[in-house]
């Protein structure tokens, strides 16, 4: 027999980020710094959102869904992204190498004039 519970259950899904950041009432720590932050190109700045993110419920979530978006820049789940992959910092953005499960694409060699 068909009723209203069994169709919920049928199509049940995972909540989202959102979802939960919702059930929490809004009260992530991401939510009451300046968006800006998160998006800050200085060691600094990237290791002070890093924190902010390690500080929060729902940082694994938030680091599945921004892989999944393929998120291009940014601090999300306490990790950086570029071009949609994680990023080692180790000291400066110029020293950042890209995560050992995502390979760094290949170098274009530099024509140089002459």
């Amino acid at each position: 027999m068909f009723t209203a519970r069994r169709a919920a259950r049928e199509v049940y899904s995972e909540p989202t980020l959102h979802d939960r950041i919702r059930a929490l009432g809004g009260a992530v720590p991401c939510r009451s710094r300046d968006p800006e932050a998160f998006f800050d190109e200085t060691f600094t700045g990237i290791e002070s959102a890093k924190s902010t993110c390690r500080a929060c419920l729902l940082n694994t979530l938030c680091l599945t869904e921004a892989l999944a978006r393929n998120e291009s820049w940014g601090v999300w789940g306490g990790e950086l992204l570029r071009n949609g992959a994680v990023v080692r910092t180790t000291g400066s953005l110029t020293s950042a190498s890209p995560s050992p499960s995502r390979p760094a694409a290949p170098r274009q060699p530099v024509r140089r004039a002459c």
